[in-house]
């Protein structure tokens, strides 16, 4: 008996760590047939890659595109999401976490000087950040105090928010949390 497996899948680091991937196994022989002649009908549509044709694409100009990954760990704002509603409690250890996870998942390591969203609200860490313009950039007493001093998170909650805000999924945030919608990032962030 011959099956048939589709699926949007591939091999890529985004989509084991931030897309939503699927497949689906068929054994049923009319869907199969129906795949067989959708490949075939493709591969007859498909121009060939010979020298001619790796000439041409060579030549066309390439505009880089915004990166969902840099390397360093950080991603772009517009590729992140955030809680609709914050943690509870201004020095909670869900909202420390939360509010690192934003930080580390838009710079990679937190860094002094680099700009990064958040949602609207008054956060009161002047001596720790500053606002710049819908931004707000970490001074160096935020990097040593949300790195490793008094206001960092603990681990196991700052690894299940990044991995929230970074993937979209309510699933993987911590289950004591009373709202676990997640939103665009860019959606009502600091402006």
């Amino acid at each position: 008996m011959t099956i048939v497996i589709v699926g949007s899948c591939n091999l890529s680091h985004s989509s084991r760590t931030r897309l939503r991937e699927a497949a689906i196994r068929n054994s049923d022989q009319g869907v199969v047939l129906g795949v067989r002649q959708f490949i075939q009908g493709l591969q007859q549509a498909a121009e060939p890659v010979d020298q001619a044709f790796l000439t041409r694409i060579c030549r066309l100009p390439v505009h880089p595109r915004e990166r969902a990954d840099e390397g360093d760990g950080s991603r772009p704002a517009s590729s992140l999401w955030r809680l609709e509603t914050p943690p509870r409690g201004a020095r909670s250890a869900n909202m420390r976490a939360y509010f690192v996870a934003l930080m580390k998942a838009q710079l990679g390591e937190l860094q002094e000087g680099r700009p990064f969203y958040l949602w609207k609200g008054h956060f009161g860490h002047e001596e720790r950040m500053r606002k710049s313009g819908d931004q707000f950039v970490l001074l160096a007493k935020g990097v040593v105090d949300f790195s490793h001093g008094k206001a960092a998170p603990r681990p196991d909650l700052l690894a299940a928010f990044l991995l929230a805000v970074t993937s979209g999924h309510g699933d993987n945030l911590p289950p004591d949390l009373e709202d676990r919608t997640l939103v665009p990032l860019l959606s009502g962030a600091t402006q």
